[in-house]
């Protein structure tokens, strides 16, 4: 008997399938991972080997596509992306999992004082229609506060990814215009239907190596998880 099961996370999603479950011995089951998801694993804070002693996972990483698709082409046994995404099969179940917020993170240096965004400027800003931390838009916001005449450097995930959905659905919900000639995507690809690709300059290939890129690159400004912000001690917008 096939047992399809997902565990979901709004920014780390599971899917949970088990092919055939023996009724006695070891087990060995393969997982695929986001790499948003994998420190949970990593570190423990997801002990499988406590609540299953008799099984053995093997644990590889992958974006939120190619866990899906691992899942889908029996090179996994269970997937934990990092997003909730249209399963490929009918008898493949979704479950919650954990929730981790995103933030737009960025580095302003010698700019001490907070620094506000509101959802339409950061839509314009992703959509290539604010391009410099000194316009009017930008300054309206943050009176009193000095703000460099530089070009904002957006950084993105390459490929087809989680990150990139995640980014561009929550894009979306803060703004109409955005909805209506941006749409939701996947691939980094799908900023250029914009005038954005002229003010992405910085592609990253791990999302979890996204703020340390924000922190070493002056003026830029990327989505990631609350926590990852933290921990590189760079400025976010809640």
């Amino acid at each position: 008997m096939d047992l399809r099961m997902a565990w979901v996370t709004v920014l780390a999603a599971g899917v949970l399938l088990l092919q055939s479950c023996p009724s006695a011995g070891a087990v060995k089951l393969r997982g695929s991972v986001s790499a948003l998801v994998e420190p949970l694993v990593s570190s423990g804070h997801v002990d499988f080997s406590a609540v299953f002693p008799e099984t053995r996972f093997e644990i590889s990483v992958a974006t939120s596509m190619g866990t899906v698709a691992a899942l889908d082409n029996n090179t996994a046994d269970f997937a934990m992306p990092s997003i909730n995404l249209v399963l490929p099969q009918p008898d493949m179940m979704l479950f919650p999992f954990a929730i981790t917020p995103m933030v737009n993170a960025f580095n302003l240096p010698n700019v001490t004082d907070a620094v506000v965004l509101s959802r339409e400027v950061l839509a314009s800003i992703w959509a290539g229609n604010v391009t410099r931390w000194s316009d009017p838009a930008i300054k309206a916001l943050n009176e009193g506060v000095t703000l460099p005449n530089k070009t904002i450097i957006l950084i993105v995930r390459e490929g087809n990814t989680g990150y990139t959905l995640a980014q561009s659905m929550i894009l979306c919900s803060f703004s109409a215009a955005w909805n209506v000639t941006m749409h939701s995507f996947s691939e980094a690809s799908g900023f250029t239907h914009g005038n954005s690709a002229a003010t992405i300059q910085n592609y990253t290939g791990d999302g979890l190596k996204m703020a340390a890129m924000i922190k070493e690159t002056p003026y830029s400004m990327g989505f990631v998880p609350l926590f990852d912000a933290i921990d590189h001690q760079v400025s976010f917008n809640p």
